[in-house]
């Protein structure tokens, strides 16, 4: 009896459990692949056209030392017993993704010089026979609606990484599905963003948009300081907004219900705020749904068994 009890209430004996060390071709995931195929084909790119690239060297040179670093962190962080490194071993694309874009859109003139901008905004002419753009502004333009509908569009820079937030800390492992068809999705507008170059109508700001309360002076600072021109078409904004969306109704609808009027509003706001042709935005929700299903299907044939079925 006495026995019984001390086995109940005395503490147990923790194991350790010590896995397996691996090579680093086993280390490595389809986001892995993913990303290193990204930039090994930007690299290849830039050497194929490297005589519109005054500096195309530090490209090249760029572009291997991610690709060393990306390994290193692969190699050293994969079974790390420190969350916060293995967090960074499965986040890295995620912290990439500002500096890809940037990278594309300063290689937009490197296959094709010049910009494209005027087809585009033929289409949006033959579709709706005005600029849609300078209609909406015309008549929609709204001191509070403005404030709301930037904020929306801020947005974009928050929801998909909160919701790879939700899905990690609740250890949702998902979460390698949704990165991997985000991922894909931000690679393909990038890749596309170097191939046509095009600017969007963000000029026509200028003279709109002046006042506001705080989501407009901010959407205006980091469209003067920060983002690059020749990154319009496709909307990447609505891509990954929209994927993201589609990702939350299927793992967690009442985050879809918390964010569908905000990427409603991004949407609307890609046009509304000349931040994109129309055209430029249902690209980017075309590329989203598609995607979504190719991703996905490719996820349950291929990926799903290369990920760990424990979870960091």
């Amino acid at each position: 009896m006495f026995e019984l009890l001390h086995n109940k209430f005395s503490p147990t004996r923790t194991e350790t459990i010590v896995l397996p060390q691996k090579k680093l071709p086993d280390m490595l995931n389809p986001n892995d692949w993913a990303f290193l195929i990204y930039i090994f084909v930007v690299g290849l790119v830039v050497l194929i056209f490297h005589s519109n690239l005054p500096d195309w060297p530090w490209y090249i040179a760029a572009q291997a030392s991610i690709v060393v670093i990306t390994l290193m962190i692969i190699r050293f962080f994969h079974q790390s017993s420190i969350n916060v490194l293995q967090m960074l071993r499965h986040w890295y694309p995620i912290f990439s993704f500002t500096f890809l874009y940037m990278q594309a859109g300063l290689l937009n003139q490197l296959v094709f010089q010049g910009y494209v901008d005027d087809f585009f905004l033929r289409i949006d002419l033959w579709i709706f026979g005005v600029n849609p753009n300078i209609w909406l502004y015309d008549r929609v333009n709204n001191f509070y609606f403005n404030e709301f509908i930037h904020l929306c569009y801020f947005s974009y820079y928050i929801l998909p990484a909160a919701f790879g937030v939700i899905l990690y800390i609740t250890k949702d492992k998902e979460f390698y599905r949704t990165l991997f068809g985000i991922s894909i999705t931000f690679y393909f507008c990038y890749f596309l963003y170097i191939l046509i170059p095009a600017a969007g109508p963000v000029d026509q700001r200028v003279g709109r948009f002046e006042d506001g309360g705080l989501f407009v002076p901010v959407m205006n600072w980091i469209y003067s300081e920060v983002e690059k021109p020749g990154a319009a078409f496709p909307s990447s904004h609505v891509a990954i907004a929209l994927i993201t969306l589609m990702y939350a109704y299927r793992l967690h609808r009442r985050v879809f219900w918390v964010f569908l009027p905000f990427i409603v509003g991004l949407i609307f706001s890609t046009f509304y705020g000349f931040y994109h042709y129309v055209i430029d935005s249902i690209a980017g929700a075309a590329i989203a749904v598609g995607s979504y299903y190719l991703c996905n299907s490719l996820f349950d044939k291929y990926a799903k068994a290369k990920f760990p079925d424990h979870f960091p």
